[in-house]
Protein backbone atom coordinates (compact mmCIF):
# COMPACT_ATOMS: atom_id res chain seq x y z
CA UNK A 1 0.00 0.00 0.00
CA UNK A 2 1.82 3.20 -0.64
CA UNK A 3 2.45 5.96 1.74
CA UNK A 4 -0.19 8.25 0.66
CA UNK A 5 -2.91 5.90 0.96
CA UNK A 6 -1.82 5.16 4.49
CA UNK A 7 -1.75 8.75 5.53
CA UNK A 8 -5.45 9.15 3.58
CA UNK A 9 -6.48 5.95 5.90
CA UNK A 10 -4.97 8.02 8.91
CA UNK A 11 -6.93 11.08 8.23
CA UNK A 12 -10.31 9.37 7.93
CA UNK A 13 -9.51 7.19 11.11
CA UNK A 14 -9.03 11.20 13.14
CA UNK A 15 -12.48 12.48 11.15
CA UNK A 16 -13.99 8.85 12.64
CA UNK A 17 -12.39 8.77 15.81
CA UNK A 18 -13.29 12.97 16.73
CA UNK A 19 -17.04 12.62 15.77
CA UNK A 20 -17.12 9.32 17.78
CA UNK A 21 -15.77 10.75 20.96
CA UNK A 22 -18.55 13.53 20.75
CA UNK A 23 -20.94 10.74 19.75
CA UNK A 24 -20.27 8.51 22.34
CA UNK A 25 -20.06 11.82 25.44
CA UNK A 26 -23.26 12.82 24.01
CA UNK A 27 -24.60 9.09 24.71
CA UNK A 28 -22.81 8.42 28.13
CA UNK A 29 -24.39 12.36 29.23
CA UNK A 30 -21.10 14.06 29.58
CA UNK A 31 -21.38 17.50 30.85
CA UNK A 32 -22.70 19.92 33.35
CA UNK A 33 -26.51 20.86 32.48
CA UNK A 34 -26.00 23.84 34.40
CA UNK A 35 -22.99 25.05 31.85
CA UNK A 36 -23.74 23.84 28.47
CA UNK A 37 -21.21 25.84 26.65
CA UNK A 38 -18.15 25.38 28.88
CA UNK A 39 -19.09 21.54 28.54
CA UNK A 40 -19.21 21.73 24.58
CA UNK A 41 -15.98 23.41 24.75
CA UNK A 42 -14.42 21.12 26.48
CA UNK A 43 -15.57 17.90 24.88
CA UNK A 44 -14.69 19.73 21.44
CA UNK A 45 -11.31 21.31 22.03
CA UNK A 46 -10.07 18.57 24.54
CA UNK A 47 -11.92 15.31 24.42
CA UNK A 48 -12.84 14.95 21.09
CA UNK A 49 -9.31 15.33 19.68
CA UNK A 50 -8.03 12.46 22.03
CA UNK A 51 -10.92 10.17 19.87
CA UNK A 52 -9.24 12.27 16.87
CA UNK A 53 -6.13 10.64 17.97
CA UNK A 54 -7.28 7.16 18.64
CA UNK A 55 -9.09 7.43 15.32
CA UNK A 56 -6.17 7.93 13.22
CA UNK A 57 -3.34 5.33 15.02
CA UNK A 58 -5.79 2.78 14.78
CA UNK A 59 -6.73 3.22 11.10
CA UNK A 60 -3.00 3.38 10.45
CA UNK A 61 -2.03 0.34 11.82
CA UNK A 62 -5.05 -0.98 10.15
CA UNK A 63 -3.31 0.06 6.69
CA UNK A 64 -0.08 -0.65 7.45
CA UNK A 65 -0.67 -3.69 8.73
CA UNK A 66 -1.05 -5.80 5.56
CA UNK A 67 2.38 -4.28 4.46
CA UNK A 68 5.85 -4.88 5.86
CA UNK A 69 7.32 -2.33 4.37
CA UNK A 70 5.22 0.54 5.47
CA UNK A 71 8.06 2.74 7.57
CA UNK A 72 6.53 1.77 10.90
CA UNK A 73 3.40 2.83 12.81
CA UNK A 74 4.50 5.90 13.99
CA UNK A 75 6.24 7.59 11.46
CA UNK A 76 2.92 7.00 9.42
CA UNK A 77 1.15 7.73 12.46
CA UNK A 78 2.89 11.35 12.75
CA UNK A 79 2.35 12.00 8.79
CA UNK A 80 -1.34 11.71 9.19
CA UNK A 81 -1.06 13.74 12.82
CA UNK A 82 0.98 16.69 10.52
CA UNK A 83 -1.59 16.50 7.57
CA UNK A 84 -4.30 16.52 9.95
CA UNK A 85 -2.98 19.30 11.84
CA UNK A 86 -2.39 21.47 8.61
CA UNK A 87 -6.01 20.90 7.42
CA UNK A 88 -7.33 22.35 10.81
CA UNK A 89 -5.03 25.54 10.46
CA UNK A 90 -6.13 25.86 7.06
CA UNK A 91 -9.85 25.54 8.09
CA UNK A 92 -8.85 28.07 10.88
CA UNK A 93 -7.38 30.73 8.68
CA UNK A 94 -10.40 30.23 6.24
CA UNK A 95 -13.20 31.03 9.01
CA UNK A 96 -11.18 33.70 10.70
CA UNK A 97 -10.48 35.89 7.32
CA UNK A 98 -14.39 35.13 6.30
CA UNK A 99 -15.59 36.23 10.05
CA UNK A 100 -13.70 39.43 9.99
CA UNK A 101 -14.64 40.11 6.20
CA UNK A 102 -18.71 39.51 7.24
CA UNK A 103 -18.01 40.96 10.55
CA UNK A 104 -19.99 43.64 12.45
CA UNK A 105 -18.56 46.98 11.76
CA UNK A 106 -16.54 47.95 14.68
CA UNK A 107 -14.40 44.65 13.23
CA UNK A 108 -14.72 45.65 10.03
CA UNK A 109 -13.39 49.51 8.93
CA UNK A 110 -14.51 49.63 5.39
CA UNK A 111 -18.70 49.72 6.62
CA UNK A 112 -20.20 52.83 7.95
CA UNK A 113 -21.14 53.30 10.96
CA UNK A 114 -24.48 51.60 12.64
CA UNK A 115 -27.01 53.94 12.53
CA UNK A 116 -29.49 54.03 15.88
CA UNK A 117 -33.00 54.82 15.24
CA UNK A 118 -35.23 55.93 18.10
CA UNK A 119 -38.31 57.83 19.23
CA UNK A 120 -38.74 60.08 21.54
CA UNK A 121 -42.15 60.45 23.49
CA UNK A 122 -42.59 63.84 25.02
CA UNK A 123 -44.93 63.96 28.47
CA UNK A 124 -49.12 63.86 27.96
CA UNK A 125 -50.38 67.28 27.36
CA UNK A 126 -46.93 68.57 26.22
CA UNK A 127 -47.06 71.06 22.91
CA UNK A 128 -45.94 69.46 19.54
CA UNK A 129 -42.46 71.50 18.93
CA UNK A 130 -42.99 73.10 15.65
CA UNK A 131 -39.32 72.98 15.11
CA UNK A 132 -36.29 70.24 15.73
CA UNK A 133 -33.97 73.12 16.65
CA UNK A 134 -34.41 74.03 19.94
CA UNK A 135 -34.44 70.30 21.21
CA UNK A 136 -30.64 69.23 22.15
CA UNK A 137 -30.24 64.76 22.20
CA UNK A 138 -27.16 63.34 23.82
CA UNK A 139 -27.09 59.22 23.84
CA UNK A 140 -25.06 58.35 26.92
CA UNK A 141 -23.45 54.37 27.29
CA UNK A 142 -20.48 53.63 29.34
CA UNK A 143 -18.28 53.84 26.54
CA UNK A 144 -19.29 57.01 25.14
CA UNK A 145 -21.88 59.95 24.47
CA UNK A 146 -22.94 61.03 20.70
CA UNK A 147 -25.85 63.52 20.00
CA UNK A 148 -28.92 62.53 18.70
CA UNK A 149 -30.54 64.62 15.66
CA UNK A 150 -34.52 64.91 15.06
CA UNK A 151 -36.07 64.19 12.34
CA UNK A 152 -38.03 67.40 11.30
CA UNK A 153 -41.26 65.35 9.70
CA UNK A 154 -40.97 63.08 12.81
CA UNK A 155 -42.93 64.92 14.92
CA UNK A 156 -46.37 63.24 15.54
CA UNK A 157 -48.78 62.36 18.56
CA UNK A 158 -49.69 58.89 19.98
CA UNK A 159 -52.92 59.82 21.73
CA UNK A 160 -51.89 63.24 24.11
CA UNK A 161 -48.09 61.92 24.09
CA UNK A 162 -46.29 63.97 21.38
CA UNK A 163 -43.32 61.56 19.67
CA UNK A 164 -40.65 62.17 17.70
CA UNK A 165 -38.14 60.18 15.69
CA UNK A 166 -34.81 60.57 15.94
CA UNK A 167 -31.12 58.85 15.07
CA UNK A 168 -27.66 59.10 16.04
CA UNK A 169 -24.53 57.11 14.45
CA UNK A 170 -22.99 54.62 16.92
CA UNK A 171 -18.91 55.25 16.94
CA UNK A 172 -16.88 52.61 16.05
CA UNK A 173 -14.73 53.60 19.49
CA UNK A 174 -14.63 55.47 22.53
CA UNK A 175 -15.73 59.35 22.21
CA UNK A 176 -15.95 60.74 25.98
CA UNK A 177 -15.07 59.35 29.37
CA UNK A 178 -17.30 56.71 31.01
CA UNK A 179 -20.88 58.04 31.74
CA UNK A 180 -24.29 56.03 32.98
CA UNK A 181 -26.34 54.53 30.30
CA UNK A 182 -28.66 56.79 29.74
CA UNK A 183 -30.37 58.76 27.10
CA UNK A 184 -31.78 62.44 27.22
CA UNK A 185 -33.69 64.44 25.61
CA UNK A 186 -34.37 68.01 26.99
CA UNK A 187 -37.97 68.29 27.25
CA UNK A 188 -38.37 64.52 26.70
CA UNK A 189 -40.65 62.07 28.80
CA UNK A 190 -39.23 58.68 28.02
CA UNK A 191 -37.42 57.13 24.97
CA UNK A 192 -38.31 54.15 22.85
CA UNK A 193 -35.83 52.29 20.31
CA UNK A 194 -37.84 51.55 16.74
Amino acid sequence: MKSSLRIAAGIAGAAAGFIAMIGLLELTGFGNRADPITTGLVALFAIAPIGAVIGLVLATKLATRKDDNSGGLARNSLKSLGVVVLLCLAAGVTYAVYAYTTATPWLNPNASNPLLVFEVRFPAGATVPTSPQGIAIELQTDLNTMPGELSPAGFRRDGDHPSSQAKSSLPLGPRTGSSPSTSRASRAGSIRSI
